[in-house]
């Protein structure tokens, strides 16, 4: 049962999906809430709790798997059976998932290809103004949500009202997920660029 698992999360892992969900997760879903609070109360519910549910089952099947996989038994060879310390184990399930596949990453050419398209060359640098963009991105997020009907009458009119400030806000999110996501493929680029 063990090695199946492990082979689950090394499946998952080659086909660089398990990372992508990561990176949204971490990365975009805690500025959801500020677009969610922009929308009639009467919807909130209907949004934000199925939402949260799929992420605590997605998380807890995670960590089964993960806590499955690390109960395999482990194939040494004989020059670990000349050490005194046992190689390290992964101490929960969620630390299973951050060992990489013994033959490293192959994920399908299709991944591969969409990576090397939307991710940033290995040599290259940060580009500063996607970053700048991205924090700006953020920003206009935040002041979109929190800032009052008043503030918004006297700056732009036409936002006053919290429904027509839902759209701009989406399309905030939309950027700050659109750079997660380039984020993510320079990563998985810089992963696979040794293959």
């Amino acid at each position: 049962m063990g090695n199946l698992a492990r082979k689950l999360i090394d499946a998952i892992q080659h086909s660089l999906l398990g990372s992508l969900f990561l990176a949204i997760l971490t990365g975009v879903m805690p500025f959801v809430p500020l677009a969610i609070h922009l929308t009639p109360h009467e919807t909130v519910p209907w949004i934000g709790l199925p939402l949260f549910g799929l992420i605590i089952v997605a998380a807890f099947m995670a960590w089964l798997v993960g806590a499955v996989a690390n109960r395999r038994p482990r194939r040494l060879s004989p020059l670990h059976a000349l050490q005194l310390d046992p190689p390290p184990q992964a101490a929960n399930g969620f630390e299973a998932w951050s060992e990489l596949p013994t033959e490293g990453l192959r994920p399908p050419p299709l991944m591969r290809g969409i990576v090397t398209l939307i991710g940033m060359h290995p040599e290259q640098e940060e580009r500063g103004l996607e970053v700048t963009v991205a924090l700006a991105a953020m920003g206009l997020l935040f002041l979109l949500s929190f800032a009052g009907s008043d503030v918004w009458q006297r700056l732009y009119p036409a936002l006053a009202k919290p429904s027509a400030r839902l759209l701009p806000a989406l399309g905030c999110l939309a950027f700050i997920a659109a750079s997660v996501v380039r984020g993510w493929a320079s990563t998985q680029r810089k992963l696979l660029a040794p293959q």
